[in-house]
């Protein structure tokens, strides 16, 4: 019942919502009212919002400039230094990291659809452009295989809605 009053009433909302919790834990693990309740509050469940408003409703809403700043805000929680670049003219890099002497891009797609293979291929060139070796796409939405396949082989780590959603709760 405590899950399902943030589901708008959807089955497959609450299959989609106790999915992401069992993921953290082996296969066969039980969910009870306490691991809920932690989960919710750290998924942003509970924050005296409606219950219809969810973490991944409230990525999607953003301008694109407050999805760059979530973005950046992630990063520094990694012991990364993050600066936003110009909304005009970033040539497909949304945000310059820095740690340990590396220097890398990150490009932000705020999205519904999957994002494609051609971002990707579009991305590693913005990488080269900017000098950097370490890229990350962070996206509202999911990657397509041939967009995962590209990047694995070009070092680009893609960050879809579930892992936003995960390095939010994990700060």
């Amino acid at each position: 019942m405590l899950m399902a009053g943030h589901c708008q009433g959807t089955p497959g909302h609450a299959d989609a919502l106790l999915k992401r919790i069992r993921r953290h834990y082996e296969s066969g693990f039980s969910v009870n009212k306490e691991l809920a309740t932690l989960f919710l509050n750290l998924l942003g469940f509970n924050k005296g919002e409606p219950a219809n408003v969810t973490v991944a409703d409230r990525l999607r809403t953003m301008s694109g400039v407050e999805f760059e700043q979530f973005v950046a805000h992630l990063f520094g929680g990694l012991g990364y230094s993050a600066e936003l670049t110009p909304i005009t003219g970033d040539h497909g890099v949304d945000i310059l990291i820095r740690k340990e002497g590396k220097a890398g891009a990150v490009q932000c797609k705020r999205w519904e659809d999957p994002v494609g293979e051609p971002v990707v291929r579009d991305f590693l060139g913005a990488m080269m452009g900017a000098g950097v070796t370490v890229g990350y796409i962070a996206a509202t939405s999911v990657f397509t295989t041939q967009a995962q396949e590209f990047a694995q082989k070009h070092g680009i780590r893609l960050l879809d809605l579930d892992a936003l959603i995960e390095m939010a709760a994990s700060r």
